[in-house]
């Protein structure tokens, strides 16, 4: 059992009331009784507990425990990689900063595109 799921599984344990012999990653949140609002109140638990931001969409999308742990992972992973790609910057010199992670490229080539549009 990961750590990532003990704590999970522990946070659904004191937010919704189930039993621990219920949470399991094979669990429909569903059948644990979870509905949308109970959702987004565990995920405010989980985002206090792991010390992340979890965007609701991923949340409301989560049909397991397990899909719930895999939310937390992904989020965990991605503001890793933005700390790591802002520490990253401000040591680099000004021509050599290169971002760590591609969603940020991406994010930074739509904002030259747009630029480039308006300056037409």
């Amino acid at each position: 059992m990961s750590d990532t799921f003990s704590r999970v599984m522990k946070t659904i344990v004191a937010v919704i009331g189930s039993a621990e012999d219920e949470v399991n990653t094979d669990a429909t949140l569903n059948g644990l009784g979870i509905n949308s609002l109970d959702i987004l109140e565990l995920g405010m638990a989980l985002e206090e507990e792991f010390d992340v931001m979890i965007m609701d969409e991923y949340l409301l999308s989560s049909k397991t425990v397990g899909d719930l742990v895999e939310t937390v992972n992904n989020s965990r992973a991605q503001q890793t990689c933005s700390s790591a790609a802002t520490v990253e910057q401000e040591r680099a010199p000004t021509r050599a900063r290169s971002s760590l992670c591609w969603p940020f490229q991406i994010s930074r080539l739509r904002m030259f595109h747009l630029l480039a549009k308006r300056s037409k």
